[in-house]
């Protein structure tokens, strides 16, 4: 008896031994979201990194649209993508925040459906919800009180370049469908160049006002402001990213300018601080005015 109760002790403890080596013993090679290419015993694939455990490894091809999974014993060499578009991924890892500038968003596409918040001043609330990886339905809202929904738009139509647009109506849903209902509508068009950590978006629509609400003298029920925009991301440190921003609205030759530093405290949560400034072709001047004043930004992005 005493003989099989040692055997039973040696193997419970060889067991338990055996496990603790196996977590000490793991330490994560790789880092997730790089693009590797991965040599084994049997073929070579270039893909991203999406999970690593202690015996493997999975990538992801994204232009075969195809996942791999390979026993660590059966790689050869996996060495990060020495390629110029692709270094600052390798370095930093995927943007988690890169659908966002300050007001504006981009059109990249990620790997899977996203759905997040955008905070402006913690007042203002962008909903978006993901319907797939290239549609999302937006809704807008003032101290949780819902103004306007939409739907949005996005396609990578070749490498590092998208494409994606968005609809959306602005109403009041307290007024029962009387003329004060309806305040206005947009659509635009957008393209976006880059990486999730270095990109640039160009954007142009129009925004529809309803003069009756606004009390605008016009002949027209509507009053269509076409606009334009442009925005800008450089992610220069893991958790920080510079996001530039600019509108322009030529019927009134007006427009607002934005700076802000995005903290990317985790994939789930960032933290944009910034200003804008309104821009007056016809009365700014250099000299600093009301007009031109800084106005502070604070934004959260919160992806769920």
């Amino acid at each position: 008896m005493k003989h099989i109760a040692c055997i039973i002790f040696i193997f419970i403890a060889g067991h338990c031994l055996a496990q603790d080596a196996d977590t000490i013993d793991f330490i994560h090679k790789y880092r997730q979201g790089v693009k590797y290419d991965v040599r084994t015993t049997q073929n070579s694939v270039r893909g991203y990194l999406i999970r690593e455990t202690f015996a493997t490894v999975v990538i992801e091809d994204r232009q075969q649209s195809h996942i791999h999974e390979f026993l660590k014993s059966s790689i050869v060499s996996m060495k990060p993508v020495q390629d110029r578009r692709v270094l600052k991924e390798d370095i930093l890892g995927e943007n988690y925040h890169a659908h966002t500038y300050l007001f504006s968003s981009s059109s990249i596409v990620f790997d899977e459906p996203r759905n997040y918040i955008n905070y402006q001043w913690l007042l203002v609330e962008n909903l978006n919800y993901g319907l797939t990886k290239n549609w999302e339905v937006t809704v807008n809202t003032v101290f949780l009180y819902p103004i306007s929904l939409g739907v949005k738009c996005k396609y990578e139509i070749a490498p590092d370049t998208y494409i994606g647009g968005n609809v959306f109506a602005v109403g009041n849903i307290s007024s029962r469908f009387t003329p004060a209902f309806f305040f206005g509508y947009g659509a635009l068009a957008r393209i976006t160049k880059g990486t999730s950590n270095n990109n640039f978006s160009f954007s142009g629509g129009v925004l529809g006002l309803n003069s009756d609400v606004l009390q605008i003298a016009s002949k027209n029920t509507m009053i269509n402001l076409p606009f334009a925009n442009v925005s800008y991301a450089n992610r220069f440190h893991e958790s920080w990213a510079l996001c530039l921003e600019g509108w322009y609205f030529p019927e009134v030759q007006s427009g607002f300018a934005g700076a802000g530093f995005k903290f990317l405290r985790s994939q789930q949560t960032s933290y944009t601080f910034g200003c804008f400034t309104y821009v007056n072709t016809v009365n700014n001047k250099i000299t600093p005015n009301l007009k031109t004043m800084p106005i502070p930004y604070i934004g959260v992005t919160s992806n769920f």
